[in-house]
């Protein structure tokens, strides 16, 4: 049951990170074409920023979770 929550948490992990770099990609873009120094902008693009550097890190935390759930010994 281990290797089986192992690999779905590789799975979507995998995807989360997919998903996290197609949009991060976006983001550098959009930052680069609309880079201004008023509170707005400033605070959108910062935002924007932490959100992709968050769930980069929520989907590494996945995929390294699921690698120690699938390399772990089985109990049953």
């Amino acid at each position: 049951m281990k290797k089986f929550i192992g690999v779905l948490l590789i799975i979507i992990g995998g995807f989360l990170a997919l998903s996290d770099f197609l949009f991060g990609i976006e983001t550098i873009l959009r930052v680069l074409a609309n880079w201004s120094f008023d509170s707005y902008n400033l605070g959108y693009n910062i935002g924007q920023l932490l959100f992709v550097i968050l769930f980069g890190y929520i989907s590494y935390w996945l995929i390294k979770k699921g690698i120690q759930f699938f390399k772990s010994p089985a109990t049953e």
